[in-house]
């Protein structure tokens, strides 16, 4: 449900915020189809901007150099118009980052319990930087609630949690009417 008194007309972009796993970069896409919007990913802009994986500019300049790029591909990314942008599950740890997205967007955080995305982290066996192996509960319960915060800025949330992308898409899509 959208919060009462947001504006749609001047936020033009759809953010898709949540902790990593919760499928972000699986829903966007087909968000943006649904609405014939652009999809980005901010993750994806960074490393295409620095042409390295997240991982590497994680390695080489440590996560103050990341969250500085990413900081500036979301200034880039929240000039598009009517857009559908995925931002990195640390993307809002900054408040300057939730003060861009929320003048120009309107933001779904996605959610699934921290069981669930301990499993899909496990079985994409995708690089997570912040993460060392083995992918602990109680870590990600930890990263989970220092970022906690700024997921709560969202105007609505969508669980993911033993739901089909593509319906999780829809949801989304009819809230936003």
């Amino acid at each position: 449900m959208l919060r009462a008194g947001i504006a749609k007309q001047n936020r033009t972009n759809i953010y898709l915020v949540g902790f990593m796993g919760v499928g972000k970069s699986t829903v966007g896409p087909l968000l943006a189809q649904k609405l014939g919007q652009a999809y980005f990913d901010s993750d994806r802009e960074v490393a295409r901007h620095m042409n390295m994986s997240v991982s590497k500019i994680f390695k080489k300049g440590g996560e103050k150099k990341f969250r500085a790029l990413e900081s500036k591909a979301i200034r880039d990314l929240s000039k598009k118009k009517g857009a559908v942008i995925s931002l990195g599950g640390g993307a809002l740890l900054r408040k300057k980052n939730q003060k861009i997205i929320r003048s120009t967007g309107r933001i779904i955080f996605l959610v699934a319990p921290l069981a669930t995305l301990r499993g899909r982290i496990l079985r994409k066996k995708a690089l997570r930087p912040l993460i060392a192996t083995p992918v602990t509960f109680q870590k990600l319960r930890t990263l989970f609630e220092t970022r906690k915060p700024g997921y709560e800025i969202a105007d609505f949330k969508v669980s993911t949690w033993r739901r089909r992308a593509t319906h999780v898409a829809s949801e989304i899509a009819r809230g936003l009417r």
